[in-house]
């Protein structure tokens, strides 16, 4: 909520403006897959971005492009983003590492 304080006539009005409008979300990734014949890998990824009316104050995320990762393995990333007024949006996307199998025995 947002308080202005303005003089009309001389006297004192206050207006509350409250922002119901969450912020939005731009480029939120689909679903990120890569593949390596390695125990683990790097995932990267281009993260969202968020604008908001009043502006984002916060923007959390359980994680951040550059982790490693185990392969064979898929978790869930969310990314959350909040103004001032406490009104929040996310975006959610799949991590998964998939394994390539390289078969060594030339009769099989």
């Amino acid at each position: 909520m947002v308080v202005v304080l303005q003089y009309i006539s001389s006297q004192l009005c206050i207006v509350f403006l409250l922002d119901v409008t969450a912020p939005s979300v731009q480029s939120c990734p689909y679903n990120v897959t890569d593949s390596t014949n390695l125990l683990q890998k790097e995932m990267t990824w281009t993260p969202p971005t968020f604008t908001d009316n009043v502006g984002v104050v916060s923007v959390l995320s359980n994680r951040q492009p550059g982790f490693i990762m185990d392969t064979f393995t898929s978790i869930k990333v969310q990314y959350e983003a909040s103004d001032a007024a406490g009104n929040v949006v996310y975006c959610t996307f799949n991590v998964t590492l998939e394994g390539i199998y390289k078969n060594k025995d030339p009769l099989c």
